[in-house]
């Protein structure tokens, strides 16, 4: 499976032949940003990209390659957990998304290719997640026009009631949906949870060559060569961990708007699907749970009277 990777603006100037080092590359672009004519709005936003890709890149750019079986799962997730609780696994990581099967898909033939996503303080201590997304649009340089978005949680109120505010208005470049915007914000959000729980969901993502091995150290529990193994893939530039990569998800995915039960009362007629959603335990833990049938003993939906089989 082929992923797209998240190219900076660095790495597109450099195509063009650019010579910078880093650092001066970062300081060469804030200086031309004060001569444009740019709203203060759009310089600071512009600046926070930068910096974000300049983090981004001292961290030893950590990444996560979602599959596409897991992509509507966890774009339509339940997330009614207080905002007080999510925790990033990094202060900027990467999403990279499958070059196939990818339902993602933006304006005009684009398709959502990968999503850099940071931690933002505000002055009120509110949990802020800032995404630039990248659905494949470049500047005549060759620098990636990115798209962004952004979930102010407030500190009062459930990360799912935050999802029902008003999205950031968009940069310029092709206008992608609110609704599109809400599925980056879903999967950054659910990532956040899963690799901090450390789900079964998320592996490290180690070399080819040592995908079997490593299989067979996870079946025994062979700590010390399980750990080598993730060692030698970060040596290698891989510091990344693949998210769904064994899953086959071959029911239906329910939307967000979907119930978690019969909407009736008394024995139940029909099998239904309980939504995959993420829960706080008693100790304040979020948990992933994942989709399931309820009742599979029952007829599905479908056989019920009236339904008109296609």
């Amino acid at each position: 499976m082929e992923f797209f990777d998240y190219r900076t603006a660095f790495d597109g100037f450099g195509q063009q032949g650019a010579r910078y080092a880093p650092d001066a590359f970062l300081k060469a672009v804030k200086r031309q940003l004060d001569q444009t004519q740019l709203s203060k709005v759009q310089k600071s936003v512009e600046i926070l990209r930068f910096d974000s890709e300049s983090l981004w890149d001292e961290l030893s750019r950590p990444y996560f390659k979602i599959w596409p079986e897991v992509i509507p799962l966890l774009t339509n997730v339940s997330i009614d957990v207080p905002a007080n609780l999510l925790r990033l696994p990094f202060p900027a990581f990467v999403l990279r998304l499958p070059t196939k099967n990818n339902p993602l898909i933006a304006p005009k033939g684009h398709q959502v290719q990968s999503i850099l996503a940071i931690e933002q303080a505000e002055a009120d201590e509110k949990p802020v997640i800032v995404l630039w997304i990248d659905i494949g649009e470049t500047e005549p340089q060759g620098s990636p026009m990115l798209h962004w978005s952004k979930l102010d949680c407030g500190l009062n109120r459930t990360i799912e009631e935050a999802f029902g505010g008003p999205m950031m208005p968009d940069l310029p470049g092709i206008a992608i949906s609110d609704q599109l915007k809400r599925d980056c914000l879903r999967l950054a959000v659910s990532i956040c949870f899963l690799s901090t729980g450390m789900d079964r969901l998320i592996e490290p993502d180690v070399l080819s060559k040592d995908l079997a091995a490593y299989t067979a150290a996870r079946q025994t529990n062979d700590e010390r060569r399980i750990r080598n193994i993730e060692q030698r893939a970060i040596r290698r530039g891989k510091n990344g961990w693949n998210v769904g990569q064994h899953e086959r998800l071959r029911h239906l995915i329910s939307r967000p708007n979907d119930s978690d039960s019969s909407g009736t009362r008394g024995p139940l007629s029909y099998q239904h699907q309980r939504r995959a959603h993420f829960r706080t335990t008693a100790c304040s833990k979020v948990v992933f749970v994942r989709q399931a049938t309820i009742r599979p003993d029952l007829p599905p939906p479908e056989h019920s009277p009236g339904y008109a089989v296609q």
